[in-house]
């Protein structure tokens, strides 16, 4: 009886053991860098390259495409650990709408800097530091469109940024917990808060802040500007309530589309004709 009892607190100590690392393991990974060599623009997309700092010491890389006869800049933020590659698609419908793009890599992924990726929190500060390159050329009259990660980065800035017009969110987290919590019943079948019991703390301690502090439906009620919120219908990430939470939190005024039979990443490819007419739409009334 007592073998089996030690065998039991050896099998439980060691399965402990193995869930504490491989939490530390993917609590690193969940926010380490993703950078990639991007290299020149596509010569369809007539972009030059450009660069800027940040606040906080940071060079970021992007390009910069001028629409002919254009006075207004539509930036654009791409996904979690993604880059601009990501948002091409969207370059190419701003710049078909007649409007100016600018598409850069946030920090830690891509050309630029950075050695956490945050999810947002600090990512914002690569957004003020483009609107301040926008208006260091003459640029003034400025929108954003950002995709999930983007749209929160967006959010978390735009109540200090006086100078946007207009943002487009879509598929954004309403917060970083409902976000990982998602992410955790859909592929592994737990809740955040057991799925992350060793992770969260380690997370912390490496972006210096609590997960807790990077919520865009707290931000979200600050802002004065438009806004427009795209969900998608079958989103197993940012779920239909997510995405709602953060639209009853905005002000007015504000629009909402809920693309059907759509995921988090197909949006635009399922239903490009109405994403199109849509973002048009709301651009020409608040751009």
């Amino acid at each position: 009886m007592k073998k089996r009892i030690s065998f039991s607190i050896i099998c439980c100590t060691l399965a402990v053991l193995i869930f504490y690392f491989v939490s530390i393991f993917f609590a690193r990974a969940f926010l380490y860098p993703n950078n990639a060599y991007i290299g020149n623009p596509p010569e369809y997309l007539h972009a030059v390259n450009i660069q800027f700092k940040t606040e906080d010491g940071k060079t970021i890389k992007g390009w910069y495409s001028k629409t002919s006869d254009s006075s207004k800049v539509i930036i654009l933020l791409h996904g979690y650990k993604a880059n601009r590659l990501e948002m091409l698609p969207k370059a190419d419908l701003f710049k078909e709408m007649g409007y100016d793009v600018l598409l850069y890599d946030a920090r830690a992924c891509g050309e630029s800097d950075g050695e956490i990726v945050s999810l947002g929190y600090y990512e914002k500060e690569d957004l003020i530091a483009a609107v301040n390159y926008l208006k260091g050329i003459g640029k003034n009259e400025i929108a954003v469109y950002g995709f999930s990660q983007g749209g929160a980065t967006a959010i978390m800035a735009a109540s200090g940024l006086s100078d946007l017009k207009c943002i487009i969110s879509e598929t954004t987290f309403d917060n970083l917990e409902n976000a990982i919590d998602n992410r955790f019943r859909k592929y592994l079948f737990v809740p955040e808060y057991i799925g992350t019991f060793f992770m969260r703390p380690e997370a912390e301690k490496i972006l210096g802040i609590s997960i807790e502090k990077i919520q865009p439906v707290k931000e979200i009620s600050k802002i004065k500007i438009p806004i427009f919120i795209i969900g998608a219908e079958n989103d197993s990430r940012t779920l239909l309530e997510n995405t709602m939470n953060l639209y009853n939190a905005a002000n007015e005024p504000k629009e909402l589309w809920i693309a059907p039979d759509s995921e988090h990443e197909n949006i635009y490819t399922t239903n490009p004709d109405e994403f199109k007419n849509k973002v048009k739409e709301f651009l020409s009334k608040y751009f």
